[in-house]
């Protein structure tokens, strides 16, 4: 492999821990969406993410900028590096971001840092009006989403990593890749539930109750979670009847 081949293959793979750095960069996530009946949504979002991993993170983007110094673009602002990976657990930070989003309508109950010897372990609860607004928000920005009314009545709810991020990861299901990621993410744990208004008719979930669908992605237990993640739609098909949710279409950037 010539000198510019192995250089386009090495960024690609930088940019790709960096993607993946927003979906799973800690060591566990727990995201909770609840969508209400009048279009409004609940967020419970707890992280975990330890020293060690936040220092492993700080050398991803330090690459990222040498690789874009390289090949003589600019480095990451400190904004743009928050923007890829939100899920900072600096408590005074994490208000200030929560404090700039009031005025979308975002309104916070919990905000809370406990830090367990080597972990910071963060809660956030927060609502926000409708999906639109939520789509600004940092930890939802990278995500696409949709909901569409069907001729019956009823609604589809999709949520998909951002076509674009995705495209740019490579084959997340290639054993080398996976050999290259794995040391930065051990520990790697993702679960994300959507709980719904009405009964749920359809999913694309393997756990699912009358309103409630998980999806779970453990590398630990699984070597194809990364695989899994970089391909998930996750569907849901939810009876329209006394609901009201506004039709949405957004692609992440």
């Amino acid at each position: 492999m010539n000198r510019s081949a192995s250089f386009r293959r090495v960024r690609r793979m930088a940019f790709a821990v960096l993607v993946l750095v927003f979906c799973a960069g800690c060591v566990s996530i727990d995201q909770t969406l609840t969508l209400n009946a009048d279009g409004s949504a609940d967020v419970e979002l707890r992280y975990e993410l330890s020293n060690a991993l936040r220092e492993k993170f700080t050398r991803v983007f330090d690459l990222a900028d040498d690789l874009a110094a390289a090949s003589g673009k600019d480095p990451m602002s400190p904004a743009a590096r928050r923007a890829a990976f939100p899920y900072i657990t600096d408590e005074k930070e994490l208000k200030k971001m929560f404090t700039a989003y009031k005025e979308w309508g975002v309104r916070v109950s919990t905000l809370e840092v406990n830090r367990i010897g080597n972990m910071d372990k963060v809660t956030l609860e927060y609502t926000v009006p409708d999906l639109r607004v939520l789509a600004k928000t940092a930890f939802f920005a990278q995500q696409s989403f949709s909901v569409n009314r069907t001729r019956d009545g009823d609604y589809e709810f999709k949520l998909s990593l951002g076509s674009r991020s995705a495209d740019a990861l490579p084959d997340l299901s290639d054993p080398n890749v996976q050999d290259i990621l794995r040391p930065m993410l051990e520990g790697f744990r993702v679960v994300s539930t959507i709980k719904t208004p009405g009964k749920i008719i359809y999913t694309s979930s393997p756990r699912a109750t009358a309103r409630m669908a998980v999806w779970s992605y453990d590398f630990s237990q699984d070597l194809n979670a990364l695989a899994n993640l970089q391909r998930r739609v996750q569907r849901l098909t939810i009876a329209g009847r006394g609901l009201n949710m506004r039709g949405l279409s957004y692609e992440a950037p």
